[in-house]
């Protein structure tokens, strides 16, 4: 999860199914998209422990890596979790 490369102003109802092309149009630069599963406590616990951060540390952006078991063929853009 990078907060810095989302530059989408659209707001999407709960339980909203996202495209290919929703997620492009909110993250229009060339970073590899990963889809994978996440429970939203960890989402909620990350970004509390992003609040705890000096605020000019980090620029307002971090880097979340929630897994590793996945492989990305180069020049693609989206892939699934095996």
């Amino acid at each position: 999860m990078n907060s810095g490369v989302i530059r989408g102003n659209k707001l999407y109802k709960a339980g909203t199914i996202l495209t290919r092309k929703d997620i492009v149009a909110e993250i229009p630069f060339l970073d590899t998209i990963i889809l994978t599963k996440i429970k939203g406590s960890n989402i909620f616990n990350i970004i509390k422990d992003f609040e705890s951060i000096e605020e000019d540390k980090y620029n307002h952006s971090f880097l979340f890596m929630v897994s590793t078991d996945y492989y990305v063929k180069r020049y693609y853009r989206l892939k699934h979790l095996k």
